[in-house]
């Protein structure tokens, strides 16, 4: 209560919790500890691109070499000309490049193209350093919640130098978006917990450059995660004031409300809803000369082709239909039934990650490897797809002290919404590997049904499913296996947090977790002999 009776009501309720966990870090960094930042940053970086920014050498991996490198070169030749490329001759007898969003033609990054070096040695330091932007958004957004500098590098390693992120240099534009994540992160904990209107601005900002840079999809998944972020606090203040009686002054009586702190949350959380959809509008203001030409090109491209309605948005524009290629049925059979391949909505799934990768997370090479040779044992698992990473490694020592202090249930707010937030990225990436897959093999597998006679889809029951089924426009995306740079975000934040956290309590779960992992491996190290 305050001394004039009224009640005071923190702006977050996550922060006193919090604030046990933050280190006093206000003081400037020694030299000896911007030393120890920069080796732990740049050495990892010199020792994967070393031979690439130090040497006459690129990048030739899937798309890097065959598709983003010319379609870069040429947009650069064109405003070298002083011409905008609006218009691609060469491609499909023509086509407008910015209806392609992976052109991202007017993305500021692209200004690096502008420095006085070689197409080559810009296309190489446009990639790089994109992976040093992730490295420091990361730190920055452990910064925010105030991890000491240790923590913060820590977190900027693993998520940077990842499998998840790193190897997103052979799809630019997606190492684009993991590369400004956490700053739409560390903008929306600014927007939410501070009621910030730049916190708000400053997360539109971030969103349209995701955008702009041709990854749309990773700014759908950064606003998903700010509504995921605005629930929790409002839970979390809920649950802190519930039964908190509150004395009101009323124009000449005086009354006690035991429910009015209820009230004054709920125009709390619509003062968040306030600040997301002014975010969202920042968003699209910002990209809307990239939104605008992509959305009317995709409805008129094979994504938007389909027989069946691939979520419930396309269910009355099927039902609008003069002629219907089938019975009424195939509205159920687009919903639950399988993709249909050739098509869009079978390309949907593809790239997804098999749940039996996921102990890359613990041993890097566990599945194989696939280069220099292709030694990728799993390739031969039957119902293996393609693969986006050959591996999902974070660190192991990241990754456990992550897990120490990973929760959903309790502890602060933050801490819980990285724990969801990795939890969710990583079921999603599984893709098609959902309930009905499961269903599938089994009645495939040990039952002898036949596949043609499965009713059920095997992606149906998975989280990706229902995200392209019950969320606007996300059945235009694909390649479920990107969600795992969301995994890896959440996983090195909490990390940053469990480095701390040695420093106040006994590192009981650490400790477990450090046992499992060695039991584990000992365990596998010795079936491995057997085998």
């Amino acid at each position: 209560m305050e001394p004039d009776g009224s009640a005071k009501i923190e702006s977050g309720a996550s922060a006193p919790s919090l604030r046990r966990w933050r280190r006093d870090v206000i003081s400037r960094p020694s030299w000896w500890t911007l030393a120890v930042l920069a080796v732990a940053i740049f050495g990892p970086f010199f020792w994967c691109f070393g031979s690439a920014v130090c040497a006459d050498r690129g990048f030739a991996f899937r798309d890097a070499a065959h598709f983003y490198y010319p379609l870069f070169d040429w947009v650069n030749r064109q405003w070298a000309a002083g011409q905008v490329p609006l218009w691609n001759p060469q491609e499909n007898c023509g086509v407008p490049v910015l209806a392609d969003g992976t052109s991202s033609v007017f993305y500021p990054g692209k200004l690096v193209f502008a420095m006085p070096l070689s197409y080559a040695w810009n296309f190489k330091l446009y990639t790089t350093l994109h992976v040093l932007l992730a490295a420091g958004a990361a730190f920055l957004l452990a910064r925010r919640w105030d991890a000491s500098r240790y923590a913060a590098g820590l977190a900027a390693v693993a998520y940077a130098f990842g499998g998840s992120v790193l190897f997103q240099y052979c799809n630019v534009v997606y190492l684009v978006g993991a590369a400004w994540l956490p700053l739409a992160l560390a903008a929306a904990d600014r927007m939410l917990v501070d009621r910030s209107v730049r916190g708000a601005l400053l997360l539109g900002a971030v969103l349209a450059l995701m955008v702009l840079g041709g990854d749309p999809q990773m700014a759908y998944h950064a606003g998903l995660l700010a509504a995921g972020y605005a629930w929790l606090l409002w839970r979390s203040d809920r649950r802190a004031n519930r039964g908190r009686k509150v004395t009101i002054q009323v124009p000449g009586k005086m009354r006690t409300a035991a429910g009015f702190e209820v009230c004054h949350e709920t125009r709390r959380m619509h003062h968040r809803f306030v600040l997301l959809s002014l975010a969202a509008m920042a968003a699209f203001a910002l990209s809307a000369i990239q939104v605008l030409p992509s959305s009317e090109w995709s409805r008129r491209s094979e994504r938007a082709a389909y027989r069946s309605p691939r979520s419930i948005y396309e269910v009355p524009s099927y039902l609008a239909r003069d002629k219907f290629e089938g019975d009424r049925s195939s509205i159920a059979r687009g919903l639950f039934g399988e993709p249909e391949s050739g098509m869009h909505h079978g390309h949907i799934y593809e790239f997804s990650v098999g749940p039996w990768r996921l102990p890359e997370f613990v041993w890097p090479n566990f599945s194989g490897q696939m280069f220099p040779a292709h030694r990728r044992w799993a390739s031969a698992v039957p119902a293996e797809g393609r693969v986006w990473t050959p591996s999902l490694y974070l660190g192991l020592v990241p990754l456990l002290l992550g897990l120490s202090v990973w929760r959903i249930r309790g502890g602060p707010v933050a801490v819980r919404w990285l724990s969801w937030a990795s939890l969710l990225a990583t079921l999603a990436s599984f893709g098609g590997y959902g309930a009905g897959w499961l269903l599938h093999e089994f009645r495939c597998g040990v039952l002898g049904v036949q596949a043609e006679d499965m009713i059920l889809g095997w992606p149906v029951g998975g989280l990706y499913w229902l995200l392209v089924v019950t969320l606007p426009g996300y059945a235009y995306f694909r390649y479920p296996a990107k969600l795992m740079v969301i995994a890896a975000l959440g996983l090195s934040q909490l990390a940053a947090f469990g480095l701390d956290r040695l420093r106040e309590r006994e590192p009981e779960p650490l400790r477990r977790w450090t046992l499992g992992f060695v039991l584990v491996s000992v365990a596998a190290y010795l079936t491995s002999l057997a085998i």
